[in-house]
Parts: structure tokens; C-alpha cells; sequence
């Protein structure tokens, strides 16, 4: 992450080359892949789009062929549905599914592909979800260390 003095390179002269956004297929999630992909279009950056895995690996032996369809399920809808308004506007983008929670996926994620700023949806209702431990959208905003967008419901 770096600053310029092109304000055409986004807020504040802020150049932001790749965002990385966490989506779960929610219509939340939904919002912020577009508000990732509207600004990735407007400063000509790369989306990365990521949704966490890896719960469906503890199911026990005979659910393990059931836990890699779904796993095949949830990849396609990532490459299609979930992004689908990245192809539509242009927007370089790629889609990763990766082991773990959210709140630990998506920063290593970023790290990963160098990213300048993370975007997620605010599933919370109302001012008491901060106090929600667990969270995703706040426990980024606690940890990360790139900028955190969160995209209020509503």
C-alpha cells in the first residue's frame, strides 16, 4: 500500500492495486463483492474474492464424499454466481477458497496476494452486534493490518 498524489488512484492519493473481499453467497456478501468491484473498476485495481472452507472436512468417513461435493458446489457458485458482477463490470479477478474461518482465511488470504485493502459486509443487527464476539466484520477490524471496509446492512 502506498500514496500518491493522483487523486484519480482512489481516496485520498490511497493506490490500492488488489482488493481482497469475503464472500459467503449471503445477499450481504453480495453488496460487497459489487462495492469491491465498482471501486476495483473506478482505480483499475484486481479483485480477489475468497470464501472460507473447511468445516465440512470434520464430518465423519461416509460424509467425506459429501463434504467434497458440497466443496465442488460452493466453488462453482464462487466462480459464477457469487462473482458474476465482477465479470460484468471488467474487473481483473480471481476466486480462492480457502481452509478455516473467515476471520483467519481472508487476512491470509490478502497477505498472500498482497492486497491493499480487505472489504466485507456487516452482518450485524443493529448496534448490539458489535458486542458480538465472533464476528467477522469486527474481529477484522481488530486484527487486520491493511484497511478493513465494512459495508453496513441496510
Amino acid at each position: 500500500m502506498t500514496t500518491t498524489d493522483d487523486p484519480n488512484k482512489g481516496p485520498g492519493g490511497f493506490e490500492c492495486d488488489v482488493i481482497v473481499v469475503g464472500t459467503d453467497g449471503s445477499d450481504e456478501a453480495a453488496r460487497a463483492v459489487a462495492w469491491a468491484g465498482g471501486l476495483a473498476a473506478r482505480i483499475d485495481a484486481a479483485v480477489v474474492a475468497v470464501h472460507a472452507v473447511g468445516l465440512l472436512d470434520h464430518l465423519p468417513g461416509e460424509h467425506q464424499t459429501v463434504s467434497i461435493d458440497i466443496r465442488d458446489q460452493i466453488q462453482a457458485l464462487l466462480e459464477s454466481e457469487w462473482t458474476q458482477v465482477l465479470r460484468d463490470l471488467g474487473v481483473e479477478h480471481k476466486c480462492v477458497m480457502e481452509e478455516g474461518p473467515p476471520l483467519l482465511a481472508i487476512p491470509r488470504v490478502a497477505e498472500r496476494e498482497g492486497a491493499d485493502l480487505i472489504v466485507v459486509a456487516s452482518h450485524g443487527k443493529g448496534r448490539a452486534s458489535a458486542l458480538l464476539l465472533g464476528s467477522t466484520s469486527h474481529g477484522l477490524a481488530q486484527m487486520a493490518e491493511l484497511p478493513v471496509l465494512i459495508l453496513p446492512t441496510r
